[in-house]
């Protein structure tokens, strides 16, 4: 029997997780519960338990992933009691009597429900009850037209006519699906289309989506008050457009009962926003590896569910699909899921949301931002929540470095002395904004002293405390040191050191002229071998960029 207070706090009981960090095997459904896993991770096993060993068992609906769409041409009514046994339970046997049928009907359902499959292969069977659901639906079309007429026969007032089933499936078809509408004839469904010439036509010649929103529109209509609903792929023949509406139009109308929707496309397990999300991990057939999607905030549910669902380690970077950290990222570390993030805050974010539930998925994740102005104090510090920082200011300098050259030089055949050309280039261009650069690194320790200003508890504390730290600030000799620096590392002519300090974006655009290129540039030129994955280019980038391990 279901907990007494069950109902009350809407959740929904799952199988125990073999998880030692999943204890508790009741999780929020109200009205909601998104079960979400790879292809292969035991998700319908889920929906078989709930349907036939849970202890909710008795409400759930289930709708498989299995199912035939096959319109009948032709319905006729039958006694609704029958139908409704017929849809839920399966046609009832003519020897069983009313106590044989109630003792027995659970057995029965999945005998015949699932075409006289046994228990274990409930999963792997394949459903075709429209036939019965129209039967249904007509049936009480049908029970409830005959009450109407017999109660306006007897009343001298209006009787408000019954919103049967089939009224609020054309209801919710028409909500979703504006640009047909559907008409009940006897014994017939048949769409026409809203607007422009059209003749009706029966509904056999309907898409497979627009079948496939029917049949789901009714399976949901039609389950018992208060049902577990449980629908394996609610997505599948639907329009990614459509999805949202749908399944918003169906909770709306069957707000008494609770929605668990088991799916592998993380887009739909996103768009279900007020329903909690579960992720299944694995199982064995008999025991399950789950555990509830907790606050991700830092980073989006749908990239967590896809990095989950992979099962790989993951690496959040900097920068687009389409920029060059991302091809460098993809190249250095393939065993990783590569997820692009924007901006550095938001990698940091990521990375730090990631880590803070890796008790429960158990998966490593990392991040990698472009070194920039950072200093050694941040650059420890990022290490330690599990965010990287490369040997070059910024990843366009990989492809300036020496060994980089040198291989393109090859590639390209332009013979000797552009590798040296390019070089020059970039000690010129570094001397010539020296000033800029060391500006730069002066601004950076400024505003890291600002950052420690802690205040004080009252205001002349707060003036005191700010003119000390300002006083503590001597600017001139902060740039001093830095130009020192700077000019230690020009004098030297450490090419290294310039491609580690100096934030140039242009470098690499001016490279292509001393190459004698012009489209496909030096950068795209190299982005493609990156993309090809060139043994000894992937070889040399590495040399520059931090050891992860997945």
């Amino acid at each position: 029997m279901e907990d007494i207070d069950n109902a009350a706090t809407k959740t929904v009981e799952l199988p125990p997780s073999s998880s030692p960090q999943q204890l508790v095997a009741k999780v929020p459904c109200n009205p909601a519960l998104v079960i979400v896993g790879a292809n292969g991770s035991g998700k319908t096993r889920v929906g078989v338990w709930l349907e036939t060993k849970g202890p909710q068992r008795s409400r759930v609906h289930r709708i498989p992933a299995q199912r035939t769409l096959r319109f009948p041409a032709s319905i006729s009514p039958i006694g609704l009691q029958t139908a409704r046994d017929a849809f839920q339970w399966g046609e009832r046997p003519r020897s069983w009597d009313e106590p044989t049928w109630l003792n027995n009907r659970d057995t029965h359902k999945i005998s015949t429900r699932y075409g006289y499959a046994v228990l274990g292969n409930v999963a792997s069977a394949s459903i075709s009850d429209f036939d019965k659901l129209l039967v249904l639906m007509f049936s009480e079309n049908y029970t409830q037209l005959l009450q109407f007429e017999k109660a306006t026969r007897k009343s001298r007032r209006r009787v408000p006519p019954p919103d049967t089933i089939l009224h609020r499936a054309s209801r919710l078809w028409q909500a979703v699906l504006p640009h047909r509408v559907l008409e009940f004839e006897s014994g017939e469904v048949r769409a026409r289309p809203t607007e422009g010439p059209g003749d009706s036509y029966l509904a056999t010649g309907l898409s497979d989506g627009e079948r496939a929103v029917f049949y789901l529109i009714g399976q949901c209509l039609c389950a018992v008050a208060d049902a577990v609903i449980v629908i394996d792929e609610p997505e599948l023949h639907l329009h990614p457009s459509i999805q949202q509406k749908l399944w918003d139009a169906i909770e709306a109308e069957r707000a008494d009962c609770q929605f668990v929707y088991i799916t592998h496309d993380l887009s739909f397990a996103e768009s279900r926003e007020q329903a909690a999300t579960v992720w299944l991990k694995s199982s064995d057939g008999t025991s399950f590896d789950w555990h509830v999607v907790g606050d991700t905030t830092g980073i989006p549910e749908a990239v967590y569910l896809e990095i989950l669902g992979s099962r790989q380690s993951a690496l959040f970077i900097e920068g687009t699909h389409e920029s060059v950290d991302y091809d460098v990222a993809r190249a250095v570390y393939p065993t990783f899921i590569v997820k692009p993030m924007g901006s550095c805050s938001n990698v940091i974010a990521a990375t730090k949301a990631f880590r803070r539930w890796r008790t429960f998925h158990r998966m490593e994740c990392f991040g990698v931002v472009d070194r920039d102005y950072l200093s050694q104090k941040q650059i420890d510090a990022y290490r330690r929540s599990g965010v990287f920082v490369p040997k070059v200011a910024e990843m366009e300098n990989l492809f300036l470095s020496h060994d980089v050259l040198a291989l393109m030089n090859d590639q390209l055949g332009t013979g000797s002395g552009v590798v040296t050309a390019v070089q020059d280039m970039v000690f010129n261009e570094f001397q010539r904004l020296k000033s800029e650069h060391v500006l730069a690194l002066t601004k950076r320790d400024i505003a890291l002293t600002l950052g420690s200003y802690a205040g004080g508890d009252s205001t002349a504390e707060v003036v005191t405390e700010l003119a000390d730290l300002m006083l503590s600030m001597d600017v001139n000799n902060i740039f001093s040191r830095h130009l020192a620096a700077t000019d230690d590392i020009i004098g030297r002519r450490d090419y290294e050191s310039v491609l580690r300090d100096f934030n140039h974006k242009g470098l690499v655009d001016r490279a292509s002229g001393l190459f004698g290129l012009t489209k496909p540039s030096y950068m795209e030129r190299v982005r493609a071998l990156l993309r090809a994955g060139h043994p000894a280019l992937v070889r040399l980038l590495k040399a520059w960029l931090p050891e992860l391990r997945g």
